[in-house]
């Protein structure tokens, strides 16, 4: 039995969510050329497999079918905005129905896949509360950019202009705004994933 094939489908799913946090593993599933990118897919494979045993449940990837070529890609967006399926706000924080719609046609225009989009509202609804709570903003930017910097040296600069290139293709300064008010903006993984867009959308 194989490392992946022992994990529950919990442990599997945690798996999946630290997948966007490995620069390099990231890199080798989206590049066909780089020598890792069988192996990085046949484990993120084997890790939807484990995470979601049953089929068709609403807004989860379906289990990989072996050679089925119409198994839905991990950097592929819904055909609809409507189709991401975000987790319930929680207590501390006012729903907004409007505001739900326009991040769904943000998302759905810079690209981003469900799993993609359902992190990053969690990261939002957490942010919103710590701001609410008066958390220390300035700390965290500065806490984000020394790893930012620390992980892609000499490239710091150009990566952070391809993040603040894609938030100005969606045409909406409300999205700066608000990922300002929420302290957002600093948000480590946001940034990772807004870059890794980026990059796979000039691949593309």
């Amino acid at each position: 039995m194989t490392e992946i094939e022992q994990l529950t489908s919990e442990e599997a799913q945690s798996e999946i969510d630290k997948i966007p946090l490995d620069a390099d593993f990231v890199t080798a599933l989206q590049d066909p050329a780089h020598p890792a990118h069988k192996a990085a897919t046949e484990r993120r494979r084997g890790l939807y497999a484990a995470a979601y045993p049953d089929i068709g449940k609403e807004g989860e990837p379906e289990k990989p079918q072996s050679g089925d070529p119409k198994t839905a890609d991990h950097f592929d967006a819904p055909g609809d905005p409507r189709a991401y399926r975000f987790e319930t706000t929680p207590p501390s924080l006012e729903p907004d129905p409007a505001l739900e719609q326009k991040v769904r046609d943000w998302f759905h225009k810079a690209g981003a896949p469900q799993w993609l989009a359902r992190n990053v509202v969690s990261e939002w609804n957490r942010a919103a509360a710590q701001a609410a709570e008066g958390g220390d903003s300035a700390q965290q930017a500065a806490s984000t950019e020394a790893a930012l910097r620390r992980d892609w040296g000499d490239a710091f600069e150009a990566k952070m202009t391809k993040a603040k290139g894609l938030l100005r293709s969606l045409d909406d300064p409300e999205v700066s705004v608000l990922l300002n008010r929420s302290g957002l903006g600093n948000n480590e993984y946001l940034i990772r994933q807004l870059v890794a867009l980026a990059e796979n959308a000039e691949r593309s």
